[in-house]
C-alpha cells in the first residue's frame, strides 16, 4: 500500500476535504479517499480512525527497509498496537500484553470528539453512543475482517544498508494472536496511530488477551503454567464472567508499562525502558486528585534538570461513560492565541486547546511562551482545568553560544516532554488516562518546535538574527538556520545541566538496542518512518539543496512531452527538476513558491490550449486576485521589511517577482495564431509579475521544430545557470550531450523485438482507448456519397457513421468535433515490411526497452533489465505499422538523423545526413512528393532498419479531426462527416424560436461546387434561413464575388443582426478566407457604429467572451512546390 498524497490541515475553522489516491499493490488497483477534516486546528486524518497527521521524519539514516520487508513488518506488528513476546521457545501469542496508542482529545467548538470518533454534545453530559449506531457497526465490520486474516509464520529479514553486510531474521512477528494492518490507508505518516474503537471489548476478547498477558508475565518470571500462574488466571476469569473486568496487580502494572515502552515502533530512545517509573493512580477518583497526581509526576520527572522517564495510570475503563481523560497533548505546553488579523502569538498548535480552556474560565497573558493549564475529566465527569505551580516547571532560555542577537529573541523551551492522550492497552484492559514522559532529542525542539511552518515557525527570524542572506539560495540560509538552532539547543540545555540528547548518539542508541533486541527476542517492533531524526534531511532534503525548476507540460499528441522530458533530464543534472502536466499542476497553492518554471506548450487549431491545458488556462490569470484573497489576513501581519528578490510587496510586480520563467511553445504556422497558447502562457505570466529568465522559443512542427527546440533549451539551462549562479561547464557539456542523445535515442542494444504467446486481446476500441487516452467507440460507416459533380475533380464526400450501438458515450451536439481513426493502407505497410530485417512472422510481438545502463552486458543476459516499452499493446506487425504508427507523413530531421547511421553506404548516409541537418534542403526534400518510410527504403536501398527500430522511432498515427455536420434530431443514432466542406448546423428542436438567420455561401463555380444547394434551399423554403446569400468566384460571365463582398453590400443588415440584436456571428471556411472575413465584419461594426480603434477591439473582445463569435477554420498543412 503505497500512501501518495500530502499533509493534511483544516483551514480557518472550516469543514475542508482532501482527495488523495492510495495505490494497493498487492490488488493493482487505484482507490480515492476523501478524507472529511472538521472544524478544528489540529491536524486529522479520517475521523472515523480519530487520527491525527503530522510530517513524518525522513528514512533512518543507519538501517532501512525495503518495501516488501516494510509492509511485512507493519502487517504484523501493526501500527497501533505494540508486542511484545515471551522467551519461551514455543509460539506465544502476545498482542495486547501492553500497547502504548495515541489518541487525540479534540476539542470541537462544545463537543469532545474522543479517540474513537464519538462526540459529547455538552460539557457536562455524558451521551453514550447507541449500541446499533452506524459508528459501532463499522468497528464490529472492521473487528471481524481482523480475525478473518491470522498472522503468518514467514520470518521476515531486515537489510542493514549502512554497512551492507548486516541482515537480521524477525520471528517476533510471527508470536502475535492478532494480524494488525494498515488497512487501504499506510499509516507511515500518521502522528496517532490506529487505536482500538472505543467499544467495550466482549468478555471473550477480553480473556484472551489477558490470557496472553499473563503468559508473558509468568514466563518474565519463569514459572509459566505454574500453580501461582493457573491459580492467578482463574480469578481472572471468575472476575471476567462477574463483572465484565479485572484488576491488575501493581506488579503486573509495572510489568505491561515497561512492555509497552519497550515495543512502541516509533520511539527512538526504548534502550531505557527497564527504568521506567510507573505511578499507580487508579485509586484517584476525583479531578482535583488526578491534578495532584500529575503534579507528582512533573516534579519527579524533572528533577532538577536531570529528567527521569515515567509513567502515571489512572483507572482503567469500565464503560464508555466513565473514563478518566486527560485533554492536553503534552502535560507541559504553550498556549496559542489566534489575533484579529489572523496571526497567532505562541504555539500555533494549541490554539484550539487555548480556546477552549480560556472559555471554561482560564485567562492566559497572551505572551509566546504561557504555559497552558491541565484539563482533566474522572470518571466520565465534568472536565476541569488546574494551572500548573510554576515551581514544577522547568524551562530553560535557548542562547546561542556565537552570536547575540539570537540571544535577544527571547526563545525558552520545557524539559519534560510528556505525552498526555496516550491509552495505554494491557491485558485486555484499557487505561484511558496515562501520561507518559522520557527527555528530549534536540532536533525535536529544534526542527520541530521552532523551525516547522505549522509550529512557530521562527525559520526565517532566526536567519535574520544570525545575519544570513534570505533573499538568496532558500535551501542554504535554512539549512544554516536550522543547525545553529540545533547548536543554540544543544548548548542551553547543556549550560544549566538538563537532561537532553543528539540525534546521532540517540540513533547509535537505538542501533545498539535493536540488535540486543534481535539476540533475546528475535525481533524488535520499529517504524523506520519514525525511529529516526528528524535531523536527516534538516529543514529540506537533500535534493532540495539545489533550486527548484518546475517543468510543465500542455500537450495534445505527445510532442510536447517528449520535449518536457528531454528537458527535465538537462536540468535535473543541476536543479532539483520535477516534471508535471499543467492540468496536474495546483496554479494557486503551489505558483508564488516557485524558484523557476518552464513551460512547454503545445497550441491545438486555431490558438486554442490542448484538451489537457484548457483549465490551467482559466486559472492562471486569475491566480494573483484568488491568492491574494485566501491570504488577506497573513498578508495582514506580514512583516514591513519582506522583500522578494525581484520585487517589494508594495510593487506592481510583487506577486511573482521573485520567479522566473521561459516558454517553448509549439505550433504550425499553417495556422495564423502560431504558438498562440505558449505566447498567453508568456504574456500572463509577465503579467503577475514573473520576469523572463530567457526569451519565448517557437517550434513549427512544419519546419524544424526539434532544432528549435535544442536551441531554445540549451540557451535557457545556460542562462538560468548564469543566473541562480549554479553549474559549470561540465554540466553544459551534459547538457548537450542529453540534446544530441536522450535516453530512448535508438541504440540497437537499447531496444529489442520479442515474441510472446498470444493472450485474450481486448477490442480495438479500448486497445486504442489505452494508447491515445480517449473514450473510443467501434462505430459502423453506413455509406459515403459524393457531393460534388463526379466529372469535377474537386469532391467533397459526405460520411454517414452509425453511432447507434454506443449512442450513449457518443453524444454529441452540432458543430464539435469526431476524431476518426485510420488506418494506413496495406500495399504501403506490405511494402515496408518487405525492406526490413529481422522481421518475425509471430502475430504477437512486444517491443522491449533495456533499462540498463550498461546495455552491451545486458543485451542477451539479466532478463530483470528488460521492460515493456508500454507504448502499444501487444500484437502483430502488420497491425502496429497498419494501425498504430504514421508511416505517411514525411520523417522528422530528428528522425533523419538518427536514420542515417543505418545506412551500410556512405553515399547514402551523407545525403540523408544532408537532408536532416539543412532545413531548407529538408523543406524542399519534403515538399516534393511528400515522401513517406517507404519511399525511404526504396531511394536508400542500402538502409539496414529493424521493425524495433521503427515501432520505437515513428511517431504514433494520430486519429484525425472532422468537424460534424449533422445533428441528433435530424439524423438520429448517425455522425456525418463532409470531408473537404465543413457545415455547420444549429440545433433544430421543436418549442425553440429561432431568431433570423442568415446564410453567406461562397464557393468557385454554381454548379460543380455548390455541394449544398438543394438542402439549403429546402432551409430556405421551410424559413429556417431567413435569406441566403451566393458569392462565386470562378462563375463564367460573373464578377468575382466573396463572401466579405457581400457582408460588406448588407451592412446594415449584419449590423443590425450582431450588435443591436446581439446575434451570433459563424465562420467556417479556410485560413484566409476566415481571415478576410473577420476583417470585413470588424470594418462593417466600426464603419457603421462609428467606433474608434480601442472600441472596436473592446467589442470583438465582448463577442468572444459571450460565445457570439464562433470560428470553424482548417488551413493547409503543407507547402506544396509549384510545377
Amino acid at each position: 500500500m503505497e500512501f501518495t498524497g500530502g499533509r493534511i490541515f483544516s483551514k480557518n475553522g472550516r469543514k475542508d476535504e482532501r482527495h488523495f489516491e492510495t495505490k494497493d499493490k498487492s490488488r493493482s488497483r487505484k482507490e480515492n479517499v476523501t478524507v472529511h477534516l472538521p472544524q478544528v486546528n489540529k491536524r486529522i486524518f479520517p475521523q472515523r480512525n480519530g487520527l491525527t497527521v503530522s510530517r513524518a521524519p525522513s528514512p533512518n539514516r543507519y538501517a532501512t527497509f525495503d518495501q516488501r520487508v516494510l509492509a511485512a513488518i507493519r502487517k504484523r506488528h501493526g501500527m497501533a498496537l505494540l508486542y511484545s513476546s515471551s522467551e519461551k521457545e514455543h509460539r506465544m501469542s502476545i498482542n495486547h500484553v501492553s500497547s502504548f496508542a495515541i489518541v487525540p482529545n479534540t476539542r470541537i467548538n462544545n463537543r469532545i470528539v474522543r479517540h474513537d470518533g464519538y462526540e459529547k454534545t455538552d460539557l457536562n453530559e455524558n451521551h453514550a453512543p447507541h449500541k446499533h449506531d452506524k459508528r459501532t457497526k463499522i468497528i464490529e465490520k472492521e473487528r471481524s475482517k481482523k480475525k478473518e486474516n491470522p498472522v503468518t509464520n514467514i520470518p521476515v529479514k531486515l537489510k542493514n544498508f549502512s554497512d551492507k553486510e548486516t541482515v537480521l531474521t524477525d520471528t517476533l512477528q510471527s508470536k502475535a494472536i492478532e494480524n494488525i494492518s494498515c488497512g487501504h490507508q499506510c499509516l507511515g505518516s500518521l502522528y496517532g496511530t490506529l487505536t482500538n474503537p472505543n467499544v467495550n471489548r466482549s468478555k471473550d476478547e477480553l480473556l484472551e488477551q489477558a490470557k496472553d498477558f499473563f503468559q508473558q508475565y509468568y514466563t518474565s518470571l519463569k514459572s509459566n503454567d505454574s500453580s501461582e500462574h493457573r491459580k492467578r488466571w482463574d480469578n481472572v476469569v471468575s472476575s471476567v464472567n462477574k463483572t465484565g473486568t479485572y484488576d491488575l496487580t501493581v506488579d503486573e502494572l509495572e510489568f505491561g508499562s515497561k512492555q509497552a515502552w519497550r515495543n512502541a515502533p516509533r520511539c527512538i530512545g526504548r534502550i531505557q525502558w527497564a527504568n521506567l517509573q510507573i505511578f499507580d493512580a487508579r485509586n484517584v477518583k476525583t479531578g482535583q486528585g488526578m491534578f495532584e497526581a500529575i503534579c507528582r509526576h512533573i516534579k519527579y520527572a524533572t528533577n532538577n534538570g536531570k529528567i527521569r522517564s515515567a509513567i502515571t495510570v489512572f483507572k482503567q475503563r469500565t464503560d464508555e461513560n466513565h473514563d478518566y481523560r486527560v485533554w492536553n497533548t503534552q502535560l507541559i505546553s504553550y498556549a496559542g492565541y489566534k489575533q484579529p488579523d489572523g496571526s497567532i502569538i505562541g504555539d500555533p498548535i494549541n490554539v484550539d486547546f487555548t480556546e477552549t480552556v480560556t472559555k471554561m474560565g482560564w485567562r492566559g497573558r497572551n505572551g509566546r511562551f504561557d504555559v497552558l493549564p491541565i484539563i482533566v475529566q474522572a470518571n466520565g465527569g465534568a472536565p476541569e482545568w488546574f494551572e500548573i505551580p510554576s515551581k514544577l516547571i522547568l524551562q530553560v532560555p535557548i542562547k546561542h553560544p556565537k552570536y547575540p542577537k539570537f540571544n535577544e529573541l527571547g526563545l525558552k523551551w520545557f524539559c519534560v516532554p510528556a505525552v498526555s492522550n496516550m491509552k495505554f492497552d494491557c491485558g485486555g484492559l484499557e487505561f484511558t488516562a496515562s501520561p507518559f514522559n522520557g527527555w528530549y532529542m534536540s532536533t525535536e525542539i529544534a526542527c520541530r518546535d521552532f523551525c516547522d511552518k505549522q509550529r512557530y515557525n521562527l525559520l526565517e527570524e532566526i536567519a535574520e538574527a544570525l545575519g544570513l542572506d534570505t533573499k538568496s539560495n532558500p535551501a542554504a540560509w535554512k539549512d544554516n538556520a536550522v543547525v545553529e538552532t540545533n547548536i543554540a539547543v544543544l548548548h542551553s540545555f547543556q549550560t544549566i545541566g538538563c537532561t537532553l540528547v543528539d540525534q546521532h548518539t540517540a540513533s547509535e542508541q537505538f542501533m545498539t538496542f535493536m540488535h540486543n533486541e534481535y539476540k533475546q527476542r528475535g525481533g524488535c517492533p520499529a517504524d523506520w518512518v519514525w525511529a529516526v531524526s528528524a535531523w536527516t534531511s534538516l529543514m529540506t532534503k537533500a535534493l532540495s539543496k539545489r533550486i527548484k525548476c518546475t517543468i510543465l507540460f500542455a500537450t495534445e499528441t505527445g510532442k510536447a512531452e517528449k520535449f518536457a522530458n528531454t528537458l527535465h533530464k538537462i536540468f535535473r543534472q543541476t536543479f532539483n527538476s520535477r516534471i508535471l502536466k499543467v492540468e496536474s499542476y495546483n496554479v494557486l497553492e503551489e505558483l508564488r513558491s516557485e524558484q523557476l518554471v518552464l513551460f512547454v506548450a503545445s497550441t491545438f487549431g486555431n490558438g486554442d490550449p490542448p484538451e489537457n491545458g484548457k483549465t490551467f488556462a482559466k486559472a492562471l490569470p486569475t491566480a494573483k486576485d484568488r491568492s491574494t484573497q485566501k491570504n488577506s489576513m497573513h498578508l495582514a501581519v506580514a512583516r514591513r521589511n519582506s522583500t522578494y528578490q525581484n520585487g517589494s510587496m508594495n510593487g506592481r510586480n510583487s506577486w511573482l517577482g521573485h520567479l522566473k520563467f521561459s516558454v517553448f511553445g509549439l505550433g504550425s504556422r499553417a495556422y495564423p495564431k502560431f504558438c498562440e497558447f505558449g505566447h498567453f502562457i508568456d504574456k500572463t505570466m509577465e503579467t503577475l509579475g514573473a520576469s523572463r529568465i530567457h526569451v519565448i522559443g517557437e517550434g513549427d512542427e512544419l519546419s524544424g521544430q526539434e532544432i528549435s527546440f535544442r536551441d531554445w533549451a540549451k540557451n535557457v539551462y545556460q542562462v538560468s545557470c548564469n543566473y541562480f549562479k549554479v553549474g559549470n561547464k561540465q554540466g553544459l557539456n551534459d547538457a548537450a550531450d542529453v540534446l544530441a542523445k536522450s535516453d530512448m535515442t535508438w541504440c540497437p542494444d537499447r531496444f529489442r523485438v520479442i515474441d510472446i504467446p498470444r493472450s485474450k486481446r481486448l477490442p480495438l476500441s479500448q486497445e486504442l482507448s489505452k494508447v491515445f487516452g480517449k473514450n473510443v467507440s467501434k462505430c459502423r460507416l453506413k455509406g459515403r456519397v459524393n457531393l460534388g459533380d463526379r466529372h469535377y475533380s474537386r469532391q467533397t464526400i459526405l460520411a454517414r457513421i452509425d453511432i447507434r450501438e454506443d449512442s450513449d458515450a457518443m453524444g454529441y451536439n452540432p458543430g464539435d468535433h469526431v476524431l476518426l481513426f485510420s488506418n494506413n493502407h496495406p500495399d504501403l505497410v506490405n511494402g515496408i515490411i518487405k525492406h526490413l530485417k529481422d522481421v518475425t512472422a509471430s502475430d504477437s510481438i512486444q517491443l522491449q526497452y533495456n533499462t540498463s545502463e550498461d546495455v552491451k552486458v545486458n543485451q542477451t543476459g539479466n532478463q530483470n533489465y528488460w521492460n515493456d516499452y508500454g507504448r502499444f499493446p501487444s500484437c502483430s506487425l502488420k497491425d502496429l505499422l497498419g494501425r498504430y504508427l504514421d508511416i505517411t507523413t514525411p520523417p522528422s530531421q530528428e528522425f533523419l538523423s538518427i536514420l542515417s547511421g543505418l545506412a551500410a553506404r556512405q553515399e547514402d548516409k551523407q545525403r540523408i545526413k544532408r537532408i536532416a541537418e539543412n532545413t531548407s534542403v529538408y523543406e524542399d526534400w519534403k515538399s516534393h512528393g511528400m515522401p513517406n518510410i517507404l519511399d525511404l527504403l526504396r531511394d536508400y536501398p542500402s538502409l539496414q532498419v529493424t521493425p524495433a527500430f521503427l515501432i520505437s522511432q515513428l511517431p504514433l498515427l494520430l486519429p484525425r479531426y472532422y468537424s460534424i455536420s449533422s445533428a441528433l434530431d435530424a439524423a438520429p443514432g448517425e455522425v456525418h462527416v463532409t470531408v473537404a466542406v465543413v457545415e455547420y448546423q444549429t440545433p433544430g428542436r421543436q418549442k425553440i424560436s429561432f431568431g433570423e438567420t442568415y446564410l453567406y455561401f461562397g464557393c468557385r463555380h454554381m454548379i460543380a461546387d455548390n455541394i449544398y444547394k438543394n438542402e439549403i434551399q429546402q432551409c430556405e423554403n421551410e424559413s429556417i434561413l431567413t435569406r441566403c446569400y451566393f458569392a462565386y468566384s470562378r462563375e463564367q460571365g460573373m464578377k468575382k464575388t466573396y463572401v466579405q463582398d457581400l457582408i460588406q453590400r448588407n451592412g446594415t443588415d449584419v449590423f443590425r443582426l450582431i450588435v443591436k440584436d446581439n446575434g451570433h456571428f459563424y465562420i467556417c471556411g479556410s485560413i484566409q478566407m476566415a481571415s478576410d472575413v473577420k476583417q470585413m465584419l470588424r470594418y462593417v461594426i466600426q464603419t457603421i457604429g462609428r467606433l474608434s480603434d480601442s472600441q472596436l477591439d473592446h467589442y470583438m473582445d465582448k463577442m468572444k467572451d459571450e460565445n457570439r463569435l464562433h470560428e470553424d477554420i482548417f488551413g493547409l498543412a503543407v507547402r506544396l512546390k509549384k510545377r
